[in-house]
């Protein structure tokens, strides 16, 4: 066993070097990217702002830890796998090693199919709401995560879900004003140096208009076609020239499967020895997977909270936080709007209502708000997305809040609020001004669904 340890752990730091470079290689394009455009008037995510960092090694090593400990997590336990198979007695030393894997696999898919026949795809915000966003480390791991995943993604991304795209449109195409206003809805900028294009748009004799890349033709497509299902055509480009797709697949099935599974197994080993103080090996290894069984059933039950009372108001007004915040995801997974309940609005989450009838309404949001958990203010923000006139008040509240995941909600709760003109100014000042990746993306979504 110690042996396979070891060739999951040097097999995990080879990959981690790789990751490292496709990363660093990555942002060093992207600032010739943002160096470039920043000579145009389009907005940039990243903006100016961003730039600096993508030099820098501290950045592209902490991304690149979220490629390692997923892709790279998922290839090694295959690499052990491969080795388990064929030098079998080099890993199973004794029937006692074989039994210890055996139990831990079988615990962790019996743990797996609870989960799976249990929950849905909001377990991650449950968990992140309940394990990262309620705690002061919790908070810090969420915050590192939203700061650097946007590197990794940006280096994993198929040519399409890049955020800032560079084409290059041929003038000699009589649609070419109209041609460059639908490329520029999924993101790709127009400029006049081709070399710096991943998108090359020319016409040929026959009236066709050629996607190349590199002076290599991709696809042929007729104007007429491309101008009536533009995004139909530009994602079988990128499927074509798409050179990520086995990295991000790997990443995808790290985050799934792979790495609960390390972490079940670390678990598992940990229950291990301590229950050997008290019993022998055999028993030892029996009891741990009923463990890790029985820990995964109460955290589920932790995840997934019983509701006491179906009235959301009566809910809302509960004094545990997980109990308010749980009322607001419901009402939000019905379509509901704050409409319904504005007495919580209208007073801060220690139950007080707020009675100064001469407060402005912007004060009341400030004094509702302020004292509300990360979790809580997030799901008011994305209850708050309902369109209602009366909300737009405490979605500016929310997007001046602190937490990013905040932020980034209330973007969003304003951009499905209705476009002014006071909105979509903000959105844009956010896109040139914020120091958070994330938060840019949020505002040129927003900026870009107001126009």
């Amino acid at each position: 066993m110690k042996r396979i340890i070891a060739v999951f752990l040097t097999s995990l730091g080879v990959f981690e070097i790789f990751s490292f470079m496709v990363i660093y290689f990555s942002n060093k394009d992207l600032a010739e990217t943002i160096t470039l455009l920043s000579q145009t008037s389009h907005l940039m995510v990243p903006n100016i702002h961003v730039l600096p960092s993508l030099g820098k090694i501290l950045p592209a090593f902490c991304a690149s830890l979220f490629i390692t400990f997923t892709a790279g997590v998922a290839l090694s336990l295959i690499i052990c796998l491969v080795a388990m198979i064929l030098v079998r007695s080099l890993v199973f030393e004794s029937s006692l090693s074989s039994l210890f894997f055996l139990v831990c696999l079988a615990g962790f898919i019996l743990s797996g199919l609870i989960f799976f026949a249990n929950t849905d795809a909001s377990v991650f915000l449950r968990a992140r709401d309940t394990f990262l966003l309620s705690s002061k480390p919790g908070t810090i791991l969420n915050d590192f995560y939203y700061r650097y995943t946007p590197y990794a993604a940006r280096a994993i991304n198929s040519p399409l879900q890049q955020q800032m795209k560079i084409c290059r449109i041929d003038s000699e195409i009589s649609h070419g004003s109209a041609l460059n206003t639908l490329l520029l809805k999924s993101g790709w900028i127009n400029i006049p140096n081709q070399s710096a294009a991943t998108l090359i748009i020319e016409k040929d004799s026959e009236g066709l208009v050629l996607l190349k890349q590199a002076g290599k033709t991709i696809l042929s497509v007729s104007m007429d076609d491309f101008e009536d299902d533009p995004v139909r055509y530009l994602k079988e480009f990128s499927q074509k020239t798409d050179t990520r797709f086995l990295l991000r697949s790997g990443c995808s099935v790290g985050l799934l499967v792979a790495t609960p599974f390390v972490c079940f197994m670390i678990l598992f080993s940990a229950m291990f020895f301590l229950y050997t103080r008290w019993t022998g090996h055999k028993p030892a290894i029996y009891l741990s997977g009923i463990s890790m069984v029985a820990l995964a059933l109460i955290a589920l039950s932790y995840l997934n909270p019983p509701v006491v009372s179906t009235d959301i108001s009566t809910l809302l007004d509960a004094k545990n936080t997980q109990v308010r915040t749980e009322a607001l995801r419901i009402l939000y997974q019905k379509g509901g709007n704050m409409r319904q309940i504005p007495a919580y609005l209208n007073r801060p989450s220690n139950g007080k209502l707020i009675a100064e009838k001469s407060i402005a309404e912007k004060s009341i949001a400030e004094k509702s708000i302020a004292e509300k958990s990360i979790a809580e203010k997030y799901w008011l923000a994305m209850v708050l997305s309902n369109p209602y006139p009366k909300n737009i008040p405490y979605i500016k509240e929310l997007i001046k809040d602190d937490a990013l995941n905040v932020r980034c909600a209330a973007i969003k709760a304003l951009s499905r609020s209705g476009c002014s003109l006071e909105s979509i100014k903000l959105f844009k000042e956010i896109v040139e001004t914020s120091p958070h990746w994330y938060e840019q993306y949020y505002a040129l979504n927003a900026f870009r669904s107001c126009q």
